[in-house]
């Protein structure tokens, strides 16, 4: 790979259509504080696609995970906040 930058833009845009959903599926249920049940479905759904294992329910929090793929380094850390 002699272009990093560039190969991860094209696998971003290669599931811009999956993401795109993702987020209007998220938009059309609106859930509020930690009542987010559907609205956590599409990143489950996406990150178990992408072959990442998902730990639910965390700090007591139901809809509250972490994904995590792979190991060593980078690290990489998204906050997703996805409620009305």
């Amino acid at each position: 790979m002699t272009n990093p930058k560039k190969h991860i833009s094209e696998l971003i845009e290669a599931k811009r259509d999956k993401f795109t959903a993702a987020a209007d599926r998220i938009w059309a249920t609106p859930e509020t504080r930690f009542a987010t049940k559907k609205s956590v479905e599409p990143f489950y759904e996406i990150l178990a696609e992408e072959g990442f294992d998902i730990e639910k329910g965390l700090a007591d929090m139901d809809y509250a995970f972490v994904a995590t793929y792979g190991s060593g380094k980078p690290v990489i850390g998204i906050l997703a906040e996805y409620d009305a």
